[in-house]
């Protein structure tokens, strides 16, 4: 799939293993796992996680975040995205309550956290 900047979010066999801290992520395997451990996600949760690991830094506003992994045009609300992003933190932070992974940026959106800042 392609968002708006031309971009290919859709994780696939060819799509390119990253990592962030302690964060591992194959999407050959669609395996995931934090210091070493695997983490089961759902379709969903990859696809979101696999997108903000894409692009470490980016911020997507919740928009970005519904066109990019809601693929079968399911009405999603603000809600949904914030459930997933809570769902997803429970799964890969350390302490889902001090985000160090997973970033909201107030009044923005979501992203990666960045080695570059």
């Amino acid at each position: 799939m392609h968002g708006m900047d031309g971009l290919d979010t859709t994780p696939t066999l060819g799509g390119r293993a990253l990592s962030a801290l302690d964060l591992e992520i194959n999407p050959a395997t669609r395996r995931v796992s934090v210091g070493g451990v695997p983490v089961a996600l759902t379709p969903l949760e990859f696809r979101l996680l696999y997108l903000l690991a894409s692009h470490p830094g980016v911020v997507f506003d919740r928009h970005a975040v519904v066109t990019r992994v809601w693929t079968n045009g399911t009405h999603v609300t603000d809600r949904s995205v914030d459930t997933l992003v809570k769902r997803l933190r429970r799964k890969i932070e350390p302490d889902p309550t001090r985000s160090s992974l997973l970033i909201s940026v107030w009044g923005e959106g979501y992203k990666l956290w960045d080695p570059l800042g």
